[in-house]
C-alpha cells in the first residue's frame, strides 16, 4: 500500500513535500534577487551625484540638511515657581 502511495506522487507532490528544499528556495531567492538589484544599483547609479539623481526626481527635500524653526511659542522660557 505504501508503494502503491509513494509510486503516485507526483515531481509537485515530492518537491513541496521536501522541508529543506522548501527552506533553501525560500532563503536563496531573495538573497539572490536582492544581490542583483543591489548590483544593478551599484552599477547603473554609479556616475550620477545624489543631489543630481533628488532633483531630477524631485525630491530635493531629503538634502535639506537644516531644522525647520521651531514655533514662538515653544522657544519661551517656563514660568518660573518659587
Amino acid at each position: 500500500m505504501q508503494e502503491e502511495q509513494s509510486a503516485k506522487r507526483t515531481l509537485g507532490q515530492k518537491i513541496f513535500d521536501n522541508i529543506w528544499f522548501l527552506l533553501f528556495v525560500g532563503m536563496a531567492f531573495p538573497g539572490v534577487f536582492y544581490l542583483g538589484w543591489g548590483m544593478l544599483e551599484i552599477f547603473h547609479f554609479n556616475n550620477v551625484q545624489l543631489k543630481d539623481y533628488l532633483a531630477k526626481t524631485n525630491q530635493t527635500y531629503l538634502l535639506q540638511t537644516e531644522q525647520p524653526a521651531a514655533p514662538a511659542e515653544a522657544s519661551k522660557e517656563a514660568p518660573k515657581t518659587k
